[in-house]
């Protein structure tokens, strides 16, 4: 109905109510009927000493999560209202936050909040805070917030935190998420400790290798042995899930000859371990004896170009022309071939020390060494890019431009 159709009919019905509720008769009062659902003298419903105590809980949750949202990054206010917060008030704190939004609706800040109470929850009731995390079914949220829980818990109970790991800390396939504070626990504990939890924490996933603190009577072969013990016991698909990735360097800047008597025995625990040696072991040697372990070294790479690409490690660093002619002196074999392999990482890398690298390399060249190598580097021609590297070394080394045009000719039109 249109609105100039429905206007007459709706004056009517307003101007009849009008008048009805004028001569309406006027009804006694009724009298007023106290019961136990209302207050004394009022027709409002009784406030019970249960509701009365769930208003005054809401007010004290409202107030608690304010005073948290000033306290933010603040870590003395933070720590202050912590301790005002009463055991029993976690709960409702963590609901309040989690109910409004949905976890995975928080913002940032919120999210801030909630970690810092489920940390402060976990310091005074642990087992009540995993609880309330394990069930989430978010697995991001479990894993994000078991993982803050633990942490928290490890800075006062390391063992316990250790507990709560290997019982909450799988993911789906089966694998290790180990939380962060326990896993620096772990990779600094004794030797034995160490390999006990070691042992508790294999899984099918990659490895992840962490820095652990050491005391000074550290007992490095014992960790190392029985880190190489475990995993030559691993069964097809095991890996361990978490190691002190910095025992064979942290060992070799306290006492070489100890580390590099434990590499030279044929022992592993990494594919790295031996240029974690060699490059832990140049950076404070004198030219003479860093270049004669880049040879010796040698024997316990696996291959010659993982060799290489050891000694390119180490002259890259240590950017010294001397350490290079003394490596290619006392290498055994061709002079030609040990400066194409190590020109040959020149090319796939850039900017600052590898740019000054490119530099060491060729600058120790002959002449016609250099213009061996390059021509054979570059005999699919040479991008625009490598052009405006080298080209200027070249020149200043003294090659014309056709020497220039014969190392590094263009490549073919189309490619």
């Amino acid at each position: 109905m249109k609105i100039a159709t429905f206007a007459p009919y709706a004056l009517v019905f307003i101007s009849g109510f009008a008048i009805a509720w004028l001569i309406r008769p006027v009804a006694k009062t009724p009298p007023l009927v106290v019961s136990e659902n209302t207050e004394p003298g009022s027709s409002r419903p009784r406030v019970t000493k249960t509701e009365r105590a769930n208003g005054a809980s809401t007010t004290r949750t409202q107030d608690l999560l304010k005073k948290l949202s000033d306290a933010t990054y603040n870590e003395k206010k933070t720590s202050d209202l912590m301790a005002e917060i009463d055991t029993s008030e976690f709960p409702a704190l963590v609901e309040s936050l989690t109910l409004n939004a949905g976890i995975t609706g928080l913002d940032y800040k919120n999210r801030a909040k909630l970690e810092t109470l489920l940390v402060g929850w976990s310091s005074r009731d642990p087992d009540a805070a995993i609880a309330w995390a394990a069930v989430l079914r978010n697995p991001q949220d479990r894993k994000a917030f078991l993982n803050d829980i633990i942490d928290g818990i490890c800075n006062k109970d390391p063992e316990k935190a250790l507990e709560l790991t290997r019982n909450h800390c799988r993911d789906e396939e089966g694998n290790w998420d180990v939380p962060y504070q326990v896993a620096q626990s772990i990779v600094s504990m004794e030797p034995d400790a160490m390999l006990d939890a070691v042992k508790s924490l294999l899984s099918s996933n990659n490895s992840s290798g962490q820095e652990g603190t050491f005391p000074s009577d550290y007992d490095f072969r014992k960790a190392l042995d029985g880190l190489a013990e475990i995993k030559s016991s691993l069964k097809s698909g095991q890996r361990i899930a978490l190691y002190p990735s910095n025992l064979l360097t942290e060992w070799t800047r306290r006492d070489p000859s100890a580390s590099w008597k434990w590499i030279s025995e044929g022992e592993q625990v990494s594919s790295d371990d031996v240029e974690d040696f060699l490059e832990t072991y140049c950076a404070s040697a004198d030219v003479a004896s860093a270049a004669q372990m880049m040879v010796s070294a040698g024997e316990r790479f696996k291959s010659p170009d993982a060799h290489y690409r050891a000694a390119f490690s180490v002259l890259t660093e240590k950017q010294s022309p001397e350490l290079l002619q003394q490596f290619l002196s006392l290498m055994p074999g061709d002079r030609m071939t040990h400066l194409a392999e190590l020109f040959g990482p020149t090319r796939y890398s850039s900017g600052g020390k590898f740019d000054r690298m490119k530099d060491l390399v060729l600058s120790q060249m002959e002449d016609t060494e250099r213009m061996t190598i390059l021509e054979a580097s570059f005999k699919n021609g040479c991008s625009e890019r490598d052009r405006q590297i080298y080209e200027p070394i070249l020149r200043k080394l003294g090659h014309g431009d056709g020497e220039i045009q014969r190392m590094l000719p263009p490549k073919p039109e189309g490619e």
